[in-house]
């Protein structure tokens, strides 16, 4: 199956959050969500917005750009320990897709959790 039931709901100590509605096989795409592709420029003007916690670093030149994830999975909150993991793929016609794959099984209710590619600016919950 390639997408996942997921759903939003609040994750304690977190905010918001990404669970499971349904078990997850390991190695299962959870989700694969279009993005929208930023430049320098506009990661310098999203900087001191909201929006700046919920771009990713940009696959093909992480030191430039970024990528704005249009899909559930960009509040998945970051684990040093975590049940599922990220890819980038660019697939012709649809520009860079955000994967995000179990690593692990994960069962129903459980909170999805990834490792986020830079260090926290936060302090972790756990």
């Amino acid at each position: 199956m390639l997408t996942q039931p997921i759903e939003i709901r609040v994750a304690p100590g977190k905010g918001r959050g990404l669970f499971a509605c349904a078990p997850i096989a390991r190695g299962d795409v959870i989700e694969r969500a279009p993005t929208i592709e930023l430049s320098d420029p506009d990661t310098d003007a999203i900087v001191g917005t909201e929006l700046e916690h919920y771009y990713f670093a940009h696959p093909g030149h992480p030191d430039e750009g970024g990528l704005m994830v249009l899909g559930m999975s960009s509040v998945s909150n970051h684990s040093d320990t975590p049940n599922a993991a990220r890819r980038c793929l660019q697939v012709e016609g649809l520009g860079w897709v955000f994967e995000l794959y179990a690593l692990h099984d994960i069962p129903a209710g459980a909170e999805i959790l990834h490792t986020y590619a830079c260090g926290p600016w936060f302090e972790v919950a756990g």
